[in-house]
């Protein structure tokens, strides 16, 4: 046992690491769907971009628990990533997609949270709201106003050409 581990309840590492887990299958997933936007029949640049950011936001908040787990005396364990079985065919229908993802984030960042208080865990409560909710709430936000805009100025043709022109500044 690690000489730091003080106050880390193994039902919360166990929470923690299937959370990481989580994060990298979606940051997994982003980037198939960047990699689709990326494709010489789609030729988005602006959408590729978007979910190569969001990959990487998924991956870097998977990282930070990584070396909160260290930092707190824990053990970091991987499950495999397995290949994303979603398949995208518009920009409309990846950000609802991606929206829905960041829900599900939400939603198990809150019960994440909840474990820490009842074991009694303020530090890692303390932590998730420092550095994790109000992120979580600007990407729910901001995936919304996309969705929002693409409707209004059409999923396809002209409308989805300006979208993919903001999202590439």
């Amino acid at each position: 046992m690690s000489s730091c581990r003080q106050n880390f309840n193994e039902i919360t590492e166990s929470a923690i690491n299937s959370h990481i887990n989580f994060e990298l299958t979606i940051s997994h997933l982003f980037i198939s769907i960047a990699a689709y936007f990326n494709r010489d029949t789609i030729t988005l640049p602006g959408f590729q971009k978007f979910f190569k950011q969001q990959s990487n936001e998924e991956y870097e908040k998977a990282q930070k628990l990584i070396d909160y787990i260290n930092q707190r005396g824990g053990s970091v364990t991987f499950d495999t990533i397995s290949k994303p079985l979603t398949q995208i065919n518009s920009a409309l229908k990846a950000l609802e997609l991606a929206l829905e993802i960041e829900k599900d984030i939400n939603s198990k960042l809150l019960i994440l949270h909840k474990i820490a208080k009842e074991q009694g865990d303020i530090h890692f409560s303390d932590y998730l709201e420092e550095y994790f909710f109000n992120k979580q709430v600007e990407s729910l936000k901001k995936i919304s106003d996309l969705i929002t805009k693409l409707c209004r100025c059409g999923s396809e043709g002209f409308g989805l050409h300006i979208i993919d022109k903001e999202l590439d500044c």
